[in-house]
C-alpha cells in the first residue's frame, strides 16, 4: 500500500483540526460551571468532525483494495478487536479483583492498535 500525498495531506489535515478544536473546547470547558451538561457536550463536540473525516477516508481507501488486500485487512481487524476484547475482559477482572473501578482506555485502544498492525504485517508477508 503506497501512501499518496492526498492521503497524507487528508491526515494533516484532520491532526490540525483535531488539535484546533481539542483547544477551543478545552478553553469552553474552563469557563463553564463544574456540573453544566453543556461540558459533555462540547468535550464530544470535536470528536464529531475528526470521526466523520476518518470513517470517510478509511472507506474510501479500503474501497480502492483489491480482494486480497481487503481479507487481509479484515482478517487483521477481527484479529485486532480480539485482541481488545480479551485485554477489556481480563483488564477488567484483574481492575475489580485489585479493588480499583476503572480500566484505562488508552491500554484498550493500544490494545487494538498493536494487535491489528502485528496480524497486518503477518498477514501482508504471508500473502506477499
Amino acid at each position: 500500500m503506497v501512501l499518496n500525498r492526498r492521503f497524507a495531506l487528508t491526515v494533516v489535515v484532520t491532526a490540525v483540526l483535531m488539535s484546533v478544536l481539542m483547544l477551543g473546547a478545552e478553553q469552553l470547558i474552563a469557563i463553564l460551571p463544574e456540573g453544566s451538561p453543556w461540558r459533555v457536550a462540547i468535550a464530544v463536540l470535536p470528536l464529531l468532525p475528526v470521526l466523520l473525516i476518518g470513517l470517510r477516508m478509511e472507506w474510501k481507501m479500503f474501497l480502492a483494495f483489491d480482494e486480497l488486500q481487503q481479507r487481509v485487512h479484515l482478517m487483521a481487524l477481527m484479529f485486532g478487536s480480539t485482541v481488545l476484547v480479551t485485554y477489556c475482559a481480563v483488564g477488567i477482572m484483574l481492575e475489580v479483583l485489585a479493588g480499583h473501578d476503572g480500566l484505562p482506555l488508552i491500554g484498550a485502544l493500544l490494545s487494538h492498535g498493536i494487535g491489528y498492525l502485528l496480524a497486518l504485517i503477518v498477514l501482508q508477508r504471508r500473502y506477499a
